[in-house]
């Protein structure tokens, strides 16, 4: 026969129900510091706003879901991945610490903490986006922002509508060829997308 649990008061099942509230609602609200990198984790958040994992948090996942659907190859989805990284970290929203850095005032009368990775990182995303073409950059710009800055779990046919690409059939056109770009970029340098 096992062990018994002694038997709680409703003080204790009280302020574990709390506590359980209040773990969920940290992991279902992420902060944009450590949101940004968590857009790539496998999650399922059940229909009434339960976890069915506690130590990760729902994100919407669009490169994911193209790859789950076999519209794009894994390939793409690293290369996205990459991209991801290194936008988080070029506007400080990857969630590290900041050791050294100066404060710089952008024109908006704040100043903002600039490091050197911010500054690398940077460079890293205008190199990429300098090796595709124009409206590849522009698609890849939108899913970068509405990934990692807006933080938004927006459907991806719905980024591509914003950015006015409305056909069904020319929206996924679009993506392959953008993540196509980008995977030249990345894992064959030197070579020209075609």
């Amino acid at each position: 026969m096992g062990r018994r649990n002694k038997p709680k008061s409703p003080e204790q099942i009280q302020a574990e129900k709390a506590e359980r509230r209040r773990q969920d609602f940290e992991a279902v609200n992420l902060d944009p510091a450590s949101a940004a990198l968590r857009a790539f984790e496998d999650v399922q958040i059940e229909r009434q706003g339960r976890k069915s994992d506690r130590n990760r948090a729902w994100r919407s996942n669009v490169f994911r879901l193209l790859l789950e659907r076999k519209t794009i190859t894994t390939s793409h989805y690293e290369a996205a991945y990459q991209l991801v990284g290194d936008w988080a970290a070029w506007k400080g929203l990857d969630g590290k610490p900041e050791t050294f850095g100066e404060f710089v005032d952008g024109g908006s009368g704040s100043a903002e903490l600039v490091t050197d990775r911010m500054i690398k990182a940077g460079r890293r995303v205008k190199y990429a986006m300098s090796a595709v073409e124009p409206m590849s950059m522009v698609i890849l710009e939108a899913f970068m922002v509405a990934t990692v800055e807006e933080d938004r779990p927006m459907m991806w046919r719905g980024i591509m509508e914003r950015i006015g690409v409305k056909a069904e059939r020319k929206q996924t056109e679009a993506v392959v060829t953008a993540l196509e770009q980008l995977r030249v970029h990345y894992q064959e340098p030197g070579r020209v997308a075609a």
